[in-house]
């Protein structure tokens, strides 16, 4: 019998096992599309350059840990990605295998060092890809006041004592107190001496405000309370900078979850008073402060939407309209 022939009539005579096969080689091929398209990754030596020095902590055990930590992560992830093993979603990297909370780790991004306080603190202590910081950075000179609202845990008020200098001052606000409390160890892990760290929610007006916490310190935020035992009580803007005996405001950064038209309300004669430079991160706010801005004597130089939060969420940089 001739060789095709044979071939033949294995193929009626085992057709599950050229099933089996067939399906097999789909599977594997869909599998090797999978690791090539990561192998470019995380084969570049400059990817793993940036891994290594995003492990960095404030001693070589630490360091270690952290990378331990990191390394664990990532290997769970890619063996559930391409489906070799079954693994129940984890979380983060933060407590597995070792509890990483408390520990001082450096952020490349900010050239700053910050303490690892939960899931939340390291997306917001280093740089996101889609926040254009460039905007807050490009406006600042030495000898400048800024107003950080919503300072959280302190990475823009870090680089913004940096761009104004010895000469200049930072005003963080921050309601939440341990965000607070973790500000001001931030400023002294630095050296940083022109922040002055307030607790405070910037609001409309003097009145009683509920600070609400989410899972992680980075998503708090302040509302309004019928309740006659508010957490806090609203400090506009404009009695902050009297308070304060601010002779000058040149840029004015808000985030505040939702709050922004609250805090810009309470701000009215500072704005015209000192006409600075504001950039806004919007939490579905952004066509109001469209109609809000030119009333105020404001345009709006740059915007940039948020593709991850949806319509209305984005990024403003608001400049005083000539002869405003």
């Amino acid at each position: 019998m001739k060789k095709d022939e044979k071939n033949e009539e294995k193929k009626r005579m085992n057709p599950w096992f050229y099933a089996i096969f067939w399906l097999s080689r789909q599977k594997l091929a869909r599998g090797t599309a999978k690791v090539s398209r990561l192998l470019p990754k995380i084969s570049s030596i400059a990817y793993w350059l940036r891994f290594i020095a995003d492990c960095r902590a404030s001693s070589l055990a630490d360091s270690a840990k952290v990378l331990t930590n990191r390394s664990v992560f990532a290997t769970r992830l890619a063996l559930r990605r391409f489906g070799i093993l079954r693994l129940g979603a984890s979380s983060g990297w933060l407590d597995s295998p070792f509890r990483l909370r408390g520990l001082v780790k450096w952020s490349p991004a900010s050239s700053a060092w910050y303490v690892l306080e939960d899931y939340g603190t390291d997306a917001a202590m280093t740089r996101s890809r889609e926040e254009p910081e460039e905007w807050l950075m490009d406006a600042l000179s030495g000898g400048m006041t800024v107003i950080d609202v919503g300072a959280h845990q302190g990475r823009y008020a870090i680089q913004f004592s940096r761009r104004v200098g010895k000469a200049g001052l930072v005003v963080a606000v921050e309601p939440e107190p341990r965000n607070l409390e973790l500000l001001s160890r931030n400023l002294k892990l630095n050296g940083i001496n022109n922040v002055k760290a307030i607790r405070a929610a910037c609001w409309s007006c003097r009145e009683l405000l509920q600070l609400s916490r989410g899972n992680t310190l980075d998503v708090s935020r302040v509302s309004k309370t019928a309740e006659k035992n508010g957490d806090l009580i609203g400090l506009p803007l404009d009695d902050l900078v009297e308070e304060l005996a601010l002779r000058r405001v040149d840029q004015v950064k808000i985030d505040v979850e939702g709050a922004e038209l609250d805090v810009l309300e309470g701000g009215r004669q500072m704005l015209r008073a000192f006409r600075p430079c504001l950039f806004v991160e919007c939490h579905g706010t952004l066509p109001k402060l469209f109609e809000w801005l030119p009333r105020e004597g404001y345009k709006v130089l740059r915007q940039r939407n948020d593709p991850v939060h949806g319509e209305g969420f984005g990024w403003i940089l608001a400049l005083p309209k000539e002869g405003g």
